[in-house]
């Protein structure tokens, strides 16, 4: 539990009072000079950890218990996610094979940022590393973390000139990664490195889609982070990808999708619950699968108790393409007050429910592009006619009428 006492002892001379406090006699150099102390502490502890792993690792020490990897290990004792295992395992391994790096850490002389930093340029160009490593540390040393960044790259690109057998060469090329690595609270950890291309390509693409879902959203007024942008830009790069592509690879005889098995009473709001998805630990909420289900295709699957099948139906369209078709001619894109992002990524929401009774037709249909549609979901209702008006009512109660255009 949070205990705010616990950071008296971060800052000396506030012993066990507030350190939220103004406290006479401190001054905010002391405070500084005790935070950039502490810093110190904090980063030689880190090293400490990873020479430690090292040896660990090295040893063999975390297969005894049958674990498959280091990081298994790491993830199975010390209850770190896989991204953090692993960077745990990749630091460890490269500050034993670089240990000046890991001594001008101790010296004050680097962050561990920095350190991370040159350690990771030094892949694939250790033998330019043995020569350059002492000027590229004093480089950096003393530098912004924006400033070592380019002095790294420069750094980088002079080495890659130098090897290249041609000047479009690129001898040592470092393969992009991108992991997609599910969390126990049901979300999921995104992380990676990507190339130049690579990275120019991804940022070009989210750019546009977030200049796609600005220009369509007029009001009621965004409130999203940046982070939260980017992250409902990509939501919608890859589900149009998904809606579009006519030749989409199958698994097993099966199309890309996602595969949701929820309860009709806990969909129905009948009772609490949340919905089994594959590779998802903790489940989905029952308020997501409610989401999912507005516009998918849904298959009966009946059993008895959790292990026994008894019957399984045909997929069925909730929406059917001819009615879809008919909800996208009326309204031309999203109904959200406000908002008129292109209905070629919006998605067709049951004002009324279909497990709670709602029918599926056009009066109950309304186009509503994927972040409205999620509100819908999560704090925001309407109600009425779509074919006539709706009633949009946010979580401040603040109503707004949608009508359909023309």
């Amino acid at each position: 539990m949070f205990e705010r006492a616990a950071f008296a002892e971060v800052i000396p001379g506030l012993g066990a009072q507030d350190p939220f406090a103004a406290l006479p006699g401190v001054s905010h150099a002391q405070r500084c000079a005790g935070l950039v102390e502490r810093f110190g502490e904090w980063s030689r502890a880190g090293l400490s950890f990873s020479d430690a792993v090292a040896a660990w690792d090295v040893a063999g020490s975390w297969c005894v218990s049958g674990s498959t990897s280091p990081a298994s290990w790491l993830r199975a004792h010390l209850g770190v996610s896989h991204a953090t295992a692993v960077g745990m395992v990749s630091r460890s391994r490269r500050m034993r094979d670089h240990p000046v790096v890991g001594d001008e850490v101790t010296e004050g002389r680097l962050c561990p940022d920095q350190a991370d930093m040159i350690l990771a340029a030094l892949v694939g160009r250790e033998v330019h590393a043995l020569r350059d490593l002492g000027v590229l540390v004093d480089q950096v040393a003393g530098l912004s973390f924006v400033q070592g960044v380019r002095a790294v790259q420069h750094w980088k690109s002079l080495v890659d000139a130098e090897t290249a057998p041609d000047p479009e060469g690129d001898p040592q090329p470092v393969r992009s990664e991108f992991h997609v690595s599910p969390s126990l609270d049901g979300r999921f950890d995104v992380h990676g490195s990507l190339d130049t291309l690579g990275g120019a390509t991804i940022t070009a693409a989210l750019d546009s889609a977030i200049e796609v879902q600005r220009a369509g959203d007029g009001g009621p007024g965004d409130d999203r982070t940046a982070g939260e942008q980017r992250a409902d830009a990509l939501l919608l790069i890859v589900a149009f990808f998904l809606d579009h592509l006519r030749t989409r690879p199958s698994s097993a005889g099966v199309r890309p999708h996602v595969s949701v098995c929820v309860d009709l009473g806990v969909l129905g709001l009948e009772r609490p619950g949340v919905a089994d998805v594959g590779r998802i630990r903790s489940g989905m909420s029952a308020a997501e699968a409610r989401q999912v289900c507005c516009d998918a295709n849904v298959t009966r699957v009946v059993t008895r108790g959790r292990s026994e099948v008894l019957d399984v139906g045909r997929s069925t369209r909730v929406w059917p393409s001819a009615m879809r078709a008919a909800v996208v001619c009326r309204d031309g894109c999203c109904r959200h007050p406000g908002c008129d992002a292109p209905a070629w990524f919006a998605e067709v929401h049951h004002v009324q429910h279909w497990a709670r009774g709602g029918p599926t037709n056009l009066s109950n249909g309304v186009l509503l592009c994927r972040r409205h549609h999620y509100l819908q979901h999560h704090g925001w209702t309407c109600v009425g006619d779509a074919n006539q008006a709706l009633k949009f009512t946010g979580p401040t109660g603040d109503t707004y009428i949608s009508h359909p255009p023309g």
